[in-house]
């Protein structure tokens, strides 16, 4: 049994459960005038394969390549990495088919709704999940979400408004699925968070090439989101936003 641990303590996660771990990257009212996006995004897998796919990949390489897995791994702290650890990163995320999945958009995003921006990024972000959910089995869903003094109020507020659901043979129609929330913080060293970390921030700084008219992928980028079988990514960068398409 794995032992994941949120704010509140350890947890109990049954081994069917899609499990979801979510970051952020940027401000979510877009006041950073350095780094003009906001986005939600992270990794998804079925909890009883964490352990071999995202936790103990994750714990290995650390160990290798940045002073032990107890240390604190994040993409933005990571100024001069060496080639040997860049290239441990890449390997582990071709290797391991987890799930990636983020929704960011920036100041030059036109949005024609009265919806905030962590609302919409949010319902945005649950679509991903669906994307790549509709390829697997699962009974409940486990989103662990970023512990965080600014944003913690919204990801409570919006969260569990987006109703995880499956199909019923029995009764004909769509039934409500099981599914619950909790916060993580970055110092529990969790692997499933710091990839998560990872992965948004790679989306966010795709992002940002787009804004300034760089259309071609990243490196990082495409290594993680688009070398990999499609039913395992879904990213979305938002331009533009209707009232059609809002939640």
């Amino acid at each position: 049994m794995i032992n994941i641990y949120t704010i509140k303590g350890k947890i109990d996660v049954p081994g069917d459960a899609l499990l979801v771990f979510i970051d952020e990257t940027g401000n979510e009212y877009l006041k950073d005038k350095e780094y003009p996006i906001f986005g939600l995004g992270g990794c998804a897998v079925i909890y009883k394969y964490y352990n071999k796919l995202i936790r103990e990949p994750w714990s290995i390489m650390k160990d290798r390549f940045f002073n032990g897995r107890e240390k604190i791994l994040h993409a933005k702290d990571l100024f001069h990495p060496t080639e040997c650890q860049i290239n441990a990163i890449a390997e582990l995320f071709k290797n391991n088919t987890f799930s990636r999945v983020a929704a960011v958009l920036s100041t030059k995003t036109i949005n024609n709704t009265e919806y905030d921006i962590y609302n919409l990024i949010a319902r945005c972000l649950y679509n991903r999940i669906i994307d790549i959910a509709k390829w697997t089995c699962f009974k409940s869903v486990v989103i662990m979400v970023e512990d965080s003094q600014r944003c913690n109020a919204l990801a409570k507020k919006y969260f569990p408004a987006y109703v995880f659901q499956e199909y019923n043979k029995e009764i004909n129609k769509n039934t409500k699925m099981p599914s619950n929330y909790y916060f993580v913080k970055k110092d529990l060293v969790e692997p499933g968070a710091e990839v998560a970390d990872f992965i948004i921030h790679t989306a966010g700084a795709q992002m940002r090439n787009r804004i300034n008219n760089k259309i071609k992928s990243r490196k990082d980028y495409k290594i993680i989101f688009e070398d990999i079988n499609e039913k395992y990514s879904s990213c979305m960068f938002i331009d533009k936003i209707s009232k059609k398409s809002t939640p």
